[in-house]
Formats: C-alpha cells, sequence, structure tokens
C-alpha cells in the first residue's frame, strides 16, 4: 500500500473557488468603501464651497442695499460697517 497523501482535484478546484469568491467580495466591498469615503469627502468639499458662496452673496446683496438707501437718502453710513459684520458672523 501507498503511504502517499491522495489527491482530490475537485475538491482542490472547489477550495480555489471559494477563494476567488472571498477575494472578489471582499474586494467589491473594499472598493465600495473607497467610494463612499470619497463621495463624503466630496460632499463636504462642496457644501463648504456652498457655504462660502452664499455668504459672498448676502455681502454683495447688503452692499447693493446700502447703495440703494445712500443713494436715495435714507442709508446711515456710520453703521453699515458694523451691521455687516453682525449680519455675517451670526451663523
Amino acid at each position: 500500500m501507498s503511504t502517499a497523501p491522495k489527491f482530490n482535484a475537485g475538491e482542490a478546484r472547489g477550495e480555489g473557488q471559494e477563494k476567488a469568491e472571498q477575494w472578489a467580495a471582499q474586494s467589491a466591498h473594499d472598493t465600495a468603501q473607497n467610494a463612499a469615503q470619497s463621495a463624503k469627502q466630496s460632499a463636504e468639499h462642496t457644501g463648504g464651497l456652498m457655504q462660502q458662496a452664499g455668504e459672498q452673496m448676502m455681502g454683495m446683496a447688503y452692499d447693493a442695499a446700502e447703495a440703494i438707501k445712500k443713494a436715495v437718502g435714507i442709508g446711515s453710513n456710520n453703521n453699515s460697517t458694523t451691521n455687516k459684520t453682525n449680519s455675517t458672523t451670526k451663523y
């Protein structure tokens, strides 16, 4: 009788296939996780840009309103700087 270990080709193939499926699942999971993180960072960056743009628009609208008040003669030049500072820092 032979004492050499027996090799079952079908069993080895099944184990190899299982390992490949595990690797593919892990790879897909890692890729999805990286994509989610990238999307989150992109959204945070975009949100910051939108916040800045909104603040700039508010400042320009305030300046335009003050210019109209000044042109019409109802604006108060002494308070314009204080009001503008207070209005943009309430966030």
